[in-house]
């Protein structure tokens, strides 16, 4: 375990420092077009770019001139939603009224815009949102702790003490689980915070407090949250994937005495339902194939499912993706998170009466 983490952070290490230097273009322009955005700010940079036909000046203001047309086109690309929203809010249908009406709920805040260089951010919150090497390791860490809590009682001859009481049955479970859960965060923890390193030791602040918006997969994003607040959701959603495996391994492990079969277990069904996740988030189905149909229950796993949790945590902010409960629309995160909740509830309870009935 401790050598997996040690991996763990020096992957996580490389990967956040890989290729994350850029030029500071925006700093190399006058000051009257840099700092919050203004569309005042966006006309004077085209005249500006159009006044330059060669060098190293077109260059610059032509970066400059696309980070000023980004921030233009997210403004209003929420605009035209709200209005929308606002219309069809309206509608007879009660449902779509009400999704509506929290469209224009989400949609009404506005980001903070600035004129900046957005080359480190786009970098640092991509890593964030693919970590597939450092995903793979930390399930085999969490795989491996978790297999290991309840077969250590046959190794180390313990189990007898433990199955004298069934209170300390009670206490030594509730507790194991525990420990698996604080494995779970820790491992969500230190991937996300070594991938962000660089960024905190390299005196790049501002990009903080940048919101998510400025990523071109994040355009059409409705919750507005700066890199920061995605950060801390990234190491929750994915913490809570973590931890679900975790307990599932470790459930699995209660049939064995030994540590080495549900390791190979727990390793292959929740490395291969990652892999196949990771596979099928390439493709785009087009028209009615059997592609379309893998498509679709690939798309039902992603969502709902601890894997898609660990997968890819950003997907649930990309955009706004309601569910229809009981004609009223949730978002689709919290729905994930709640089936997923019931369900290592569930898995732990069995495990539990497993555990009691286990001979002494």
């Amino acid at each position: 375990m401790l050598l997996g983490l040690i991996v763990l952070v020096i992957v996580s290490l490389y990967y956040g420092y890989k290729d994350i230097e850029a030029l500071e273009y925006v700093n190399r322009v006058d000051e009257a077009y840099r700092g919050e955005y203004t569309e005042e700010k966006l006309e004077l940079l085209a005249e500006k770019f159009k006044s330059q036909t060669e060098g190293e000046d077109f260059l610059v203001y032509l970066t400059v001139y696309g980070e000023a047309q980004k921030c233009s086109n997210i403004l209003e690309y929420r605009r035209s939603v709200l209005n929308a929203a606002k219309r069809l809010k309206n509608s007879s249908d009660v449902y779509i009224s009400r999704v509506n009406g929290r469209i224009e709920e989400i949609y009404e805040e506005m980001p903070d815009l600035e004129i900046v260089e957005a080359i480190k951010f786009d970098r640092i919150i991509g890593k964030l949102q693919w970590q597939r090497v450092e995903d793979i390791i930390s399930i085999l860490i969490i795989v491996f702790a978790a297999s290991y809590m309840f077969t250590l009682e046959h190794g180390a001859n313990t189990h007898k003490l433990v199955f004298s009481s069934l209170a300390g049955r009670l206490s030594t479970y509730v507790k194991k689980i525990a420990c698996i859960a604080g494995v779970a965060i820790g491992l969500s923890v230190i991937t996300n915070l070594s991938i962000c390193a660089y960024a905190l030791i390299s005196g790049d602040g501002y990009i903080w407090g940048l919101p998510i918006q400025y990523y071109s997969e994040f355009t059409e994003a409705p919750y507005v949250m700066t890199l920061l607040e995605y950060v801390f959701v990234t190491i929750v959603i994915k913490a809570f994937g973590l931890i679900v495996i975790g307990v599932c391994s470790a459930v699995i492990s209660l049939w064995f005495k030994k540590s080495i079969i549900p390791v190979i277990i727990s390793s292959v069904v929740m490395i291969g339902g990652y892999l196949l996740c990771s596979y099928y988030a390439n493709y785009r189905p087009v028209g009615d194939s059997i592609i379309q149909s893998r498509y679709e229950g690939y798309s039902i796993f992603k969502q709902y499912t601890c894997i898609g949790l660990v997968n890819n945590s950003g997907y649930y902010t990309e955009r706004y993706m309601p569910v229809n409960v009981f004609n009223y629309p949730v978002d689709m995160v919290y729905v994930n998170i709640f089936i997923n909740l019931l369900f290592v509830v569930a898995v732990a309870i069995v495990g539990y009466i497993v555990y009691r009935k286990k001979e002494r």
